[in-house]
């Protein structure tokens, strides 16, 4: 069942999305003021919450407000697990996760890593475990990605040498965290892909999810659910409608987005956008100086100029081609 198009909305990428956002929600639950507590918002990472707060308490214009249940879409697969039987304390943290993976890896005695001491082989260790972590968020197996090179032409030391160890490893892997009654990531996943219901977020009265870009198979699936079956709705900060329905494809910055909505099964005709005017538009500087010196009195004189302008240090960012 396809979300109602009216629980879908933009606010035009020109204007800055938090403060409107908290204007939306200040007004839209200004009868639940100051306690928004049974409202939840959905953010992709914890830096949100932090100045939504903020913005919220300044568009409720009181002295203070007992802000809504905010939760990353991290925070909410987990959420998930607990609430459907998982135990947090069962999980597997990342150092504990090494340490499994370089048993099996010692066990297999593959040559490359063999003799790799702990502390170097965290580094790769790392990279590997996240590898396995996003094929769970993507519901992609190894097997998928074996029949996948079948298929097509691929230098054979992939997939004939590489792919098959590391599915030796991830099996191996996966038996000994079986083996220990220990919670890893790929649990997690496929905990809340398979079981998560509206019915977990029958605590909130209402739930926004907010500033969601691309999304994996997990996550697409909760917002899915949430979108259908409970009062909600998903605010995008994004070009308008009528922009997005002239994406010009991969290269179309917001192509991420009109691939969501078409996820969704979403008639983006239908969508509506908030907030008012447009914010002024950015200000751009390039140029090459011959020194960092007078690099640094330019970025001085620059920020000086924007923060004239803008006022929000935190709205203004700079990209130096390296950390000198």
């Amino acid at each position: 069942m396809s979300p109602a198009h009216d629980k879908i909305k933009i606010i035009p990428i020109e204007q800055p999305f938090l403060r409107v956002l908290a204007e939306y929600v200040s007004g839209t639950f200004a009868d639940r003021a100051p306690d928004f507590s049974d409202v939840l918002i959905v953010f992709p990472s914890q830096r949100n919450k932090f100045y939504f707060r903020r913005y919220l308490l300044e568009a409720a214009h009181r002295p203070g407000i007992i802000p809504p249940a905010m939760k990353t879409i991290d925070e909410l697969i987990v959420y998930s697990f607990e609430r459907t039987g998982g135990s947090r304390g069962r999980m597997l943290d990342p150092m504990e996760r090494n340490f499994l993976l370089k048993n099996v890896i010692d066990s297999l005695k593959i040559e490359m890593w063999r003799d790799l001491p702990f502390l170097r082989f965290i580094s790769i260790g790392d990279r590997l475990l996240n590898f396995f972590d996003e094929l769970a968020r993507e519901r992609v197996s190894i097997e998928d990605l074996l029949e996948t090179s079948a298929l097509g032409h691929y230098p054979e030391k992939y997939t004939q040498d590489e792919l098959p160890i590391l599915k030796r490893i991830y099996d191996e892997y996966r038996k000994l965290v079986a083996t220990t009654g220990a919670i890893d990531n790929v649990d997690v996943n496929d905990s809340a892909y398979d079981r998560f219901s509206a019915d977990i977020l029958g605590g909130f009265h209402y739930t926004v999810i907010g500033g969601l870009a691309g999304l994996t198979a997990v996550e697409l699936k909760i917002v899915k659910t949430i979108l259908s079956d409970s009062p909600s709705e998903l605010i995008l900060h994004s070009c308008p409608p009528d922009d997005l329905m002239r994406s010009r494809g991969v290269h179309d910055p917001f192509h991420v987005h009109q691939k969501l909505l078409t996820a969704l099964g979403t008639d983006t005709k239908a969508i509506s956008t908030l907030g008012g005017q447009n914010s002024v538009r950015p200000v751009i500087h390039v140029r090459a100086l011959k020194t960092e010196s007078q690099q640094t009195f330019h970025i001085q004189t620059v920020l000086q100029e924007v923060v004239k302008r803008y006022g929000d240090l935190h709205r203004i960012g700079i990209v130096l081609a390296d950390e000198t």
